[in-house]
């Protein structure tokens, strides 16, 4: 993949800086730290290993989800950096992402990507497990108004399902078209951004919540300019 990574504090930040909000979370150095900032955010939490030479954190056992207690929060970070050290000796461990666990929504998929012929293009579409599986996406030239962002997901086959089912009420796209437009004007501002990835994104009857993010960006930046010992928790 040409460019460099972000990890996902440094994803969220910079997202945040380009004014979406990426919602409550914390970035900690050490188990001790991951199991206060645990306590503090409120159970159950979802942790995450922070490692620059780690892309996808499932392959190396870096996820752990519906963490119930202070002892099993330290015991998960524990056990992360065990297995790091074993899969991946020259991988660096900066540390633990610690967010709260959200349910009941509809996975989206928001990203944005570069097209040989367009140019930057957003997408969208059903997320999760099923972006595989379904390819339920859509794409658009980027800058795109909320209002064509609306048009971009009624365009997806997935749409009805917004709608509301099973007793479940009609998802707030509204929300999503606003975020989708907001990544469609990244390029815009921060040019030496290349890819967004923000999947999956969880819409519910009022509002999101962005569960994973990932950032790539040019591999002319200079390193500093990310540096996570900017990053903020939230």
């Amino acid at each position: 993949m040409a460019g460099r990574v972000l990890t996902e504090p440094e994803s969220r930040r910079l997202l945040e800086d380009c004014g979406i909000d990426t919602g409550v979370y914390q970035f900690v150095r050490t188990p001790e730290e991951a199991r206060a900032a645990a306590a503090a955010i409120g159970f159950p939490v979802v942790l995450k290993v922070v490692s620059p030479d780690v892309v996808h954190k499932s392959d190396v056992g870096g996820v752990r989800i519906g963490l119930d207690s202070e002892i099993d929060v330290r015991a998960a970070c524990q056990e992360m950096a065990e297995r790091l050290a074993r899969q991946m000796p020259s991988a660096r461990l900066d540390g633990y992402l610690v967010a709260p666990v959200h349910s009941g929504g509809i996975e989206l998929i928001v990203g944005l990507a570069h097209d040989p012929q367009f140019g930057p293009v957003v997408m969208a579409g059903l997320g999760g497990i099923f972006v595989e599986v379904l390819k339920d996406v859509a794409f658009r030239a980027v800058p795109i108004s909320t209002e064509e962002a609306m048009r971009l997901l009624r365009s997806l086959t997935a749409y009805p399902v917004f709608g509301g089912f099973r007793g479940k009420g009609p998802s707030d796209l509204r929300a999503i078209a606003s975020l989708i437009s907001r990544v469609s004007s990244i390029p815009l501002e921060r040019p030496q951004v290349t890819e967004v990835d923000l999947n999956p994104v969880m819409v519910f009857e009022q509002g999101f919540a962005i569960l994973d993010a990932r950032v790539v960006v040019s591999a002319k930046v200079d390193q500093q300019e990310f540096a996570i010992s900017k990053c903020n928790s939230r």
